[in-house]
């Protein structure tokens, strides 16, 4: 992360957030607090909040829904998405 910082970039990816852990993040983060880092990979909308209060800086999650698309049930993309988008306010973030 810190190679990737000193390159430049606006944001560090860690990825897969899931499977390192937001105790990971946390600890990473904290001689790094610094660096803007993006969580991607099992962030969802049951520990965005969580993602978001350990440090990161933005999230990605998956919005689309493969089903609601081939159904045409683009309601319910939109209600999903503005469900992240309510949770990110919450906390305090911008969404991105």
């Amino acid at each position: 992360m810190a190679e990737a910082y000193s390159y430049g970039t606006d944001l560090v990816k860690l990825f897969p957030a899931g499977d390192l852990g937001i105790g990971y993040m946390k600890s990473v983060l904290a001689p790094l607090n610094h660096i803007p880092v993006m969580a991607v990979g099992g962030v969802d909308e049951g520990n965005l909040q969580d993602w978001l209060g350990a440090g990161a800086s933005a999230v990605g999650a998956r919005l689309v829904q493969e089903k609601w698309v081939s159904e045409g049930n683009y309601e319910a993309l939109a209600a999903l998405a503005r469900n992240y988008v309510g949770r990110t306010r919450q906390t305090g973030q911008e969404e991105k």
